[in-house]
């Protein structure tokens, strides 16, 4: 089989890219070839997020000379036409990887499935109410058959189905595949260091900019914690983040690391009492024997349903819109509490409870839905031309618009004092 996954954001290392990269190498160690197009322009492309794809996929990038509108992406299909013969499938992890796949879809010469992989909860919700949103939405449901998707968690499908009206009853479930690690020898009580390892992101992530109160209540209640956090985003929010530690925690109990290369995280974990994080940082660090407070996604506040091995299977970040969530300082406190017996025995059930993740099971299960998904006849997934120019002529506008704000804030000194 030759299955082409689309991904459009390499800027830095994320759950989405690393998830590429462990489903893809399962696929070539297994005898399948693999196509990774990445539609971040290669220069602005993270070597971290290189690191962690298969050296034997076949790795493209859009032709920075194609990204040019109103044509594009429809100036790549005689590219397509040439990079990707006889393919089996296409996985689109992003609401933008769909647009792409749909737009370029006539050039492929083997009417391959276009299988839309659901991995953040709102991607095609009415949440997002712009008009390329709305377009792309309507594709995801009308064009693409219902047996053609695919959700990183139920929660995920169930506010899809909710938002959008549409049973996905014929959808599937794939939940994460994280790699089989050897968990770290469980002796002594480790020193109680929290770490977070994730994209820093003051929106869906929010939690990260409470750790520092967090340790310095918990430093002023009697417990001798410190925070290591890892992880790159936007520059203003990695500026946020550090003046806010320097303000909260003076004393040096919190410290901000930037990006950790994916080889040193168990390095990281070795000597960690607790992590705090969602997606595949937390399965991972509980992979790892390492106790996780799943924190939720989108939250304001530094809340949990509780230790990963709590939550219900595939819930590693949403919110699960139900009553009982807790504080993640109540948590941690609760957890310096702990006798070493009853750490150890919380880090064994952490590590019981991640295997459910194993790569190896969920790859196979993946394998098996898409050659189901291949007996199923359907007509052409392309996203009509009309459509395509309309996205770009919303998109056009929307760059013009930036532009002459830009042009007013450099023309006007007290704008650009205030800026």
């Amino acid at each position: 089989m030759r299955i082409l996954f689309i991904y459009d954001f390499a800027h830095r290392l994320g759950g989405a890219i690393t998830l590429t990269g462990r489903i893809s190498r399962w696929l070539v160690e297994h005898g399948h070839t693999v196509d990774i197009l990445i539609l971040t322009p290669r220069e602005s492309v993270s070597p971290s997020c290189l690191e962690v794809l298969p050296s034997e996929a076949n790795l493209h990038f859009v032709p920075s000379k194609s990204r040019v509108l109103p044509w594009y992406p429809l100036n790549l299909r005689p590219w397509a036409r040439r990079s990707f013969e006889d393919l089996d499938v296409v996985l689109a992890l992003s609401r933008e990887a769909l647009f792409i796949a749909s737009s370029i879809y006539p050039a492929f010469n083997s009417r391959p499935l276009v299988i839309p992989y659901v991995l953040d909860h709102v991607a095609y919700t009415t949440a997002n109410r712009s008009r390329i949103a709305k377009i792309l939405r309507d594709h995801f449901c009308n064009v693409i058959p219902g047996k053609f998707k695919m959700f990183l968690t139920e929660i995920t499908r169930d506010v899809h189905a909710e938002s959008l009206g549409v049973s996905f009853d014929e959808s599937k479930i794939m939940h994460l595949p994280v790699d089989l690690v050897s968990e770290r020898h469980a002796g002594a009580m480790p020193p109680k260091k929290i770490v977070s390892i994730a994209r820093i992101d003051v929106v869906m992530k929010n939690y990260i900019f409470h750790l520092p109160r967090i340790v310095a209540s918990l430093r002023e209640k009697g417990h001798d914690v410190s925070c290591e956090i890892y992880g790159l985003g936007p520059r203003s929010d990695e500026i946020a983040l550090q003046n806010l530690i320097e303000s909260t925690c003076p004393d040096g109990s919190v410290t901000y690391h930037g990006e950790v290369p994916y080889t040193r995280v168990s390095d990281v974990l070795a000597d960690c009492f607790v992590a705090v994080g969602m997606g595949t940082s937390a399965v991972e660090s509980s992979m790892f024997g390492v106790p996780t407070i799943v924190a939720i996604a989108y939250s304001n506040q530094p809340l949990s349903y509780g230790f990963l091995h709590e939550m219900p299977p595939g819930a590693i970040g949403d919110d699960l819109r139900r009553d009982g969530a807790k504080s993640i300082e109540v948590l941690i406190e609760n957890l310096c509490k702990y006798s070493e017996e009853q750490y150890i025995e919380l880090c064994r059930r952490h590590v019981e409870y991640a295997r459910h993740y194993d790569t190896d099971r969920i790859c196979r299960t993946l394998l098996e839905f898409l050659r189901e998904c291949q007996r199923v006849p359907h007509g052409s997934l392309e996203l009509s031309i009309w459509r395509i120019l309309e996205v770009n002529f919303v998109r056009g506008v929307k760059f013009l618009v930036r532009r002459i704000r830009r042009i007013e804030i450099d023309d006007d000194p007290k704008k650009k004092v205030a800026s």
